[in-house]
């Protein structure tokens, strides 16, 4: 179950996703998915950074938490590929929350590696 803060912060992560990424993919269009950091990438990541570190503050770096911000993306830019918005969380969790980084490293191997599947 989860708790009332999670959720809020879900909440406010979900809302900020659907402001920035509509203002910003209006004015540059969509990013690559080249594994490269777009300007497009990086600003969604500078202005979702706080937010998704809040919440990873809250859930934990796991499949769990994982999976729901991979669904908020999908759900407020369905065209956004998995490789733009494990740019834009690296990005963000690079810049915003290091703390979160090493978590970040071994989940992305063990999902890799099909741990996760």
């Amino acid at each position: 179950m989860k708790t009332p803060r999670i959720n809020s912060t879900i909440k406010k992560f979900s809302l900020l996703i659907i402001v920035v990424s509509t203002t910003i993919m209006t004015a540059t269009g969509i990013a690559r998915a080249d594994g490269i950091l777009t300007d497009t990438e990086q600003a969604i990541g500078d202005d979702t950074g706080v937010s998704l570190c809040e919440y990873l503050d809250v859930a934990g770096v796991n499949n769990t938490s994982i999976t729901k911000v991979i669904e908020i993306f999908h759900k407020n830019i369905p065209a956004m590929s998995g490789d733009n918005i494990a740019d834009v969380v690296n990005y963000a969790v690079t810049n915003y929350c290091p703390r979160h980084w090493d978590s970040l490293v071994a989940f992305g191997e063990g999902y890799r590696s099909g741990s996760y599947a």
